[in-house]
């Protein structure tokens, strides 16, 4: 009685490993409502959201505008006998069709005689900014107001000092490339708030993503077509679709291809299973995309280990090995080995219970 229940035993086996691989065509089709494992098709997800983006490039028109402001010098003469005073900021012209304007910039007095004189500073008024206020010496001969009767002007130096410069101006071909670049720029950003909602395993088609209401967008431009600025933004919103794949879908169609391949006596060790595909091609016209799925994997040979224990009890350790050896598929470079507990006759203990049965298998893989 104490030989039937003291002893143990131990039996490492290491079945033998194969790999496996298959490859599977799959199409992802937003009018799938299920996965059908025999024809490769998936549903692909169709997701809609409203989307804003706002964007600016410099005009590309030109055009020359006023900018330095002409300054110089006029001289004024006395016409009658009494003093004359000239207030600053008195205005004073060129004649002509386009007639340039001036201010004197400080006050003064022309003496008591005819004759007398004065020269005072001026600079153009903004309305002849630019190389407009650039006279030639005598232009200047108006005086506006009252004065011109007691006195009269001249200027004996040219003014100098008006110049341009040139300015960006919104232009038609500014609004068109602007649209361009809002719309790429719409859709990058659906791209970015879709990719932040999808879960490990859902991947954007490329080319995927679409503006659904294009020509019909609201659109506002910061600027009208002439206007003289040095930026043109525009903001542009629209409703946008996402065509959206679950790999896990596609990975699941894979493992029923793959299922194919398990050699007779053998079994599919999921941990080790690795899955790829090929890049996705752009959608199709009904929306459909297709691509290839490969996976890899190890299977191992069954071991039954309830009746493995049944079949070695009572042997001795040679014959064990030997059966096992003989009648299961194990790893030849892992031979399997026995460990008895105490091991006192060189024999497996008659109780079937009595054995442990461990199985190695892959790094990485589950023990049974």
């Amino acid at each position: 009685a104490a030989y039937l229940l003291l002893p143990a035993a131990e039996v490492i086996i290491t079945p033998s490993q194969a790999q496996i691989s298959a490859s599977l065509p799959i199409i992802a089709d937003p009018n799938a409502t299920q996965i059908d494992v025999e024809r490769g098709r998936v549903p692909a997800i169709a997701e809609f959201l409203e989307v804003e983006a706002t964007v600016s490039i410099p005009p590309s028109g030109l055009v020359d505008v006023p900018s330095g402001r002409a300054r110089g010098e006029v001289v004024f003469y006395n016409l009658v006998e009494s003093a004359v005073e000239v207030p600053a900021n008195t205005i004073l012209s060129t004649v002509g069709v386009r007639s340039a304007r001036f201010r004197t910039l400080v006050d003064a007095t022309l003496a008591a005689g005819v004759g007398q004189t004065a020269k005072v500073p001026i600079e153009a008024l903004d309305e002849s900014l630019g190389v407009v206020g650039n006279v030639p010496a005598g232009a200047i001969v108006n005086i506006e107001g009252g004065l011109g009767r007691a006195i009269s002007v001249r200027n004996l130096e040219p003014t100098r000092g008006g110049t341009v410069r040139e300015q960006a101006v919104v232009t038609r071909a500014d609004y068109d490339r602007l649209l361009v670049i809002g719309r790429a720029q719409l859709l990058q950003n659906a791209l970015t708030e879709v990719s932040a909602r999808l879960s490990g395993t859902q991947i954007v088609v490329p080319n995927g993503i679409r503006i659904l209401n294009e020509g019909a967008e609201e659109v506002s431009y910061s600027a009208l077509i002439g206007d003289q600025v040095d930026v043109l933004s525009l903001t542009i919103r629209a409703r946008v679709q996402a065509l959206i794949i679950d790999e896990q879908a596609a990975r699941q169609a894979m493992l029923a291809r793959l299922s194919r391949e398990i050699p007779s006596g053998h079994r599919l060790l999921l941990e080790t299973i690795n899955y790829n595909r090929s890049p996705l091609q752009a959608a199709d016209a009904q929306g459909r995309v297709t691509f290839l799925m490969y996976a890899t994997a190890s299977v191992v040979a069954n071991v039954d280990s309830a009746l493995l224990r049944q079949r070695l009890a009572g042997m001795s350790v040679s014959a064990a090995l030997e059966r096992m050896n003989r009648e299961l598929l194990l790893d030849p470079l892992r031979p399997p080995q026995i460990a008895l507990y105490p091991n006192l006759f060189g024999r497996l203990p008659l109780l079937p219970m009595r054995i442990t049965i461990t199985v190695r298998l892959p790094e990485g893989a589950l023990q049974s």
